[in-house]
């Protein structure tokens, strides 16, 4: 097989190969309208108070401009992704499930 013969089957399936995994890295979120918890239900507009008082501490916080919330309720139930603008909550959504 010549040199050029190999170089057009492995590129292809290098960029195949790369998009499988980075698909599959990637997590699919989609958006709900509210997240109930422990102590309430919040909303799309809550302020970041509000959540506190009505879910508790985060399990992690991830971002600089828009603040991202994450809530992981453990194996049996989804991730929640809560996104603030500022003091207020801007977009609510789930993942996969928690660990």
């Amino acid at each position: 097989m010549k040199k050029a013969d190999v170089c057009s089957v492995a590129v292809p399936f290098l960029i195949l190969f790369f998009l499988g995994v980075s698909s599959s890295l990637a997590i699919d979120r989609e958006d709900v309208s509210s997240l109930g918890c422990s102590d309430g239900i919040v909303n799309v507009g809550d302020s970041k108070s509000d959540v506190l008082e009505k879910c508790g501490e985060p399990t992690r916080k991830e971002g600089f401009q828009e603040y991202v919330w994450v809530y992981d309720f453990g194996s049996s139930n989804l991730v929640y992704y809560l996104t603030f603008s500022r003091d207020r909550l801007e977009r609510i959504q789930t993942g996969g499930y928690g660990n």
